[in-house]
């Protein structure tokens, strides 16, 4: 009963569990002649499954931005297998699937230390994400931390972890789809992807303590040594005063663990010739109480056209941080430029006193990021 109620309390105190019954939509439409709108237009609109969705016109793309986005316009959102981005301003080239040829499909990303996975975890995802997402047959892709013992937290009293419960995934990714593969019939998805016959892929990566010191444990100093000219941390947020030392390499361990899953779907892609148009990133340590299909909008409608981001509701300072579905490029951008947007968060001084404080880091460069060089 004592390790019952401590996970229970972990889960609820550390992790946030899903209990709104809604999804958070950052919801934006693409339109190229939208050029005269209204400036009150460009702001994102942010709505709970409660409230309608708006969608709002997002002016042409700039051509002075780090990144431009060219296409065919063979769809709503711009975006088809031949979208073309070219690098600028000295920011890393994105990679996007290129070929016409290359198969259609959606993945699922899970990142993180996984806690109280077989108990808990597992069966709430099998219930509310492998479910809800069996007649799309998503590849599934797994970054976890392999650690035994996890050092009290802000929000935890730490404790021991089977880190080798999270490969349990791949058996019942692979059973649901047996379960589900004969019901299943074609979803309205045709220019997202393509339904297969084939199980979905499954793979795994993993860090040990070890290996993730030795390939942060660079830029890690700099993040806690950085001094503005007043003598206060650049980057750790000082203002936070729930924040320890540790909660700065927790943020860097969460931003690792993140990239290195979305790379691993990016090495299966240009390997195998498979364009993951539509991604989902989650976390290994969340209980799900309410269904997560990543196609899905708030008003009952899909997004057949594949141009709106989604995030969760839960967690928001100002917003979450802890999942996200919607366009590969999209995701992209919230996956892998978080080590260079810190660093122009800091040097621009935007939020003194809040670096690296992730919700906040997100809120004002993550995402404003996407919407400006994609639309979504």
């Amino acid at each position: 009963m004592a390790l019952m109620s401590r996970k229970i309390e972990q889960i609820l105190g550390t992790l946030g569990l899903m209990y709104f019954l809604g999804i958070v939509y950052l919801a934006r439409s693409y339109d190229s002649s939208s050029s005269n709108s209204n400036k009150n237009n460009n702001k994102r609109a942010i709505t709970s499954s409660s409230s309608e969705l708006l969608l709002q016109p997002q002016p042409p793309l700039p051509i002075d931005k780090g990144l431009r986005i060219g296409t065919n316009n063979n769809n709503a959102a711009g975006m088809t297998t031949t979208t073309t981005i070219q690098q600028s301003s000295g920011r890393k080239k994105l990679f996007a699937p290129d070929n016409e040829d290359w198969e259609k499909r959606c993945a699922l990303l899970f990142f993180g230390l996984p806690r109280s996975y077989k108990d808990m975890v597992l069966p709430s995802l099998e219930q509310f994400v492998l479910n809800y997402n069996a007649k799309y047959n998503c590849d599934v892709f797994v970054h976890y931390f392999h650690q035994r013992k996890e050092a009290a937290g802000r929000y935890n009293e730490g404790g021991e972890l089977d880190p080798t419960e999270v490969l349990t995934l791949e058996r019942a990714v692979h059973a649901m789809f047996q379960r589900t593969h004969p019901l299943r019939k074609q979803p309205p998805t045709q220019n997202i992807f393509k339904e297969r016959k084939s199980p979905p892929i499954v793979k795994f990566i993993h860090d040990t303590n070890k290996t993730f010191y030795k390939k942060r444990g660079e830029i890690l100093k700099h993040y806690h040594n950085s001094k503005d000219k007043e003598g206060n941390p650049l980057f750790f947020p000082w203002k936070n005063k729930t924040w320890k030392k540790s909660s700065l390499d927790n943020v860097v361990r969460q931003w690792h663990s993140i990239q290195a899953v979305f790379e691993l779907m990016d090495e299966y892609s240009r390997t195998n010739h498979v364009n993951y148009t539509r991604v989902g990133m989650l976390r290994n340590d969340v209980m799900f109480l309410a269904p997560v299909d990543i196609l899905r909008l708030d008003n009952g409608t899909m997004d057949t056209e594949n141009n709106q981001m989604v995030v969760c509701p839960f967690g928001r300072y100002p917003v979450c941080d802890r999942m996200i579905y919607g366009p590969y490029l999209g995701v992209k951008i919230w996956a892998t430029y978080r080590f260079q947007l810190i660093e122009e968060r800091v040097k621009s001084n935007l939020d003194p006193g809040y670096g690296m404080h992730s919700e906040r880091f997100l809120n004002d460069s993550i995402i404003p990021y996407i919407e400006e060089n994609f639309g979504y």
